[in-house]
């Protein structure tokens, strides 16, 4: 999908990410935050650009977004940021030999709504479904003769292709691992079943248009199944069935959507792990709005609700079977 690159502009924005550093025998990484604004990528003024309330705001991600970040002229804005970077790191700036740095949203996520309802954050999409993921694991049952996994990847919005995406070995590569015997690891894979878990579309009050008539999702209406005829989604008959069920077990409210005929449909990672492992896989998320912008919105009831399903899910000892 790609990001609303508008929402990026006039926002108070600070780097984190990862520094290699020059070892005595071998490069190393560290990874490094700064807290404090640093950058701001400012909008061009009403009065040089009069019809952008009309035409819309065009930008150019070459031209238009670089981010303001010194107005120093003694030294190069790379010698600023290397002396920076050294003094959070305690090194020499000399022993920086390279930065994979990206710019953030400084401002944190928070509670909003007369009731609490909503959440206002950044990257709701995805690290709310890690968030849910991670809680129920923790929680689930110890001693299971059922192995519990999740998977929390890299690269998802930029097709999955490396090797740290799901379209990588590493989720089959450790699965068989643990079985140790790969006929087994071939069984465990029938009996299994795999929830792919990233946020969905709720329907837009100011562009309900958008939706299917007969799937229009609401932020706080409960968890979202997703489907496509195409296959965008690995969702199908069986597997939305069963987990239906799970959810009902739990009085998890749940909600359908499948994209209108005549728009794109977007992909997860359900597809791409069905295809690798031959599982049994769900497509599912909550309702958000703002998909991809710097500042997203979702539901404070539909994020305790995944949780609660996740949980059941990391107790339930049946599954649907092989696939049919």
């Amino acid at each position: 999908g790609g990001v609303l690159l508008s929402t990026w502009t006039d926002r108070d924005l600070s780097l984190a990410g990862r520094v290699i550093l020059g070892g005595k025998k071998k490069p190393y990484s560290k990874l490094v935050r700064f807290e404090e604004p640093l950058l701001r990528i400012p909008q061009l003024a009403i009065h040089l650009n009069r019809d952008v309330n009309i035409k819309g705001l065009i930008l150019n991600a070459q031209n238009h977004l670089p981010p303001i970040f010194s107005l120093q002229k003694k030294s190069s804005p790379d010698e600023i940021l290397k002396k920076m970077i050294s003094g959070k790191l305690k090194c020499r700036p000399a022993d920086i030999i390279g930065m994979e740095l990206s710019l953030y949203d400084t401002q944190p996520g928070t509670l909003a709504g007369p009731e609490g309802e909503f959440i206002f954050s950044g990257r709701l999409d995805n690290l709310a479904s890690c968030h849910s993921a991670m809680n129920a694991l923790a929680e689930s049952t110890k001693k299971d003769p059922v192995t519990r996994v999740i998977a929390f990847y890299d690269h998802e919005e930029v097709g999955s292709e490396t090797a740290q995406g799901a379209g990588s070995s590493f989720l089959k590569d450790v699965l068989e691992r643990i079985t140790e015997d790969r006929e087994i690891f071939f069984r465990a894979m029938a009996k299994s079943f795999f929830i792919s878990a990233d946020m969905a579309h709720a329907v837009h009050p100011n562009y309900s248009d958008r939706h299917d008539a007969q799937h229009m999702p609401i932020i706080n209406g409960g968890l979202v199944i997703k489907s496509n005829a195409g296959q965008k989604y690995a969702t199908e008959g069986l597997s939305s069935a069963w987990f239906e069920g799970l959810c009902k077990k739990v009085r998890v409210p749940v909600q359908k959507f499948v994209v209108r005929s005549d728009l794109g449909c977007g992909s997860t990672i359900g597809p791409i792990t069905a295809a690798n492992l031959g599982i049994r896989t769900i497509d599912v998320g909550n309702p958000m709005l703002s998909m991809h912008s710097i500042r997203e919105m979702s539901g404070s009831k539909d994020h305790e609700a995944m949780t609660q399903a996740f949980k059941e899910f990391f107790t339930e000892s049946s599954s649907p079977g092989k696939l049919e």
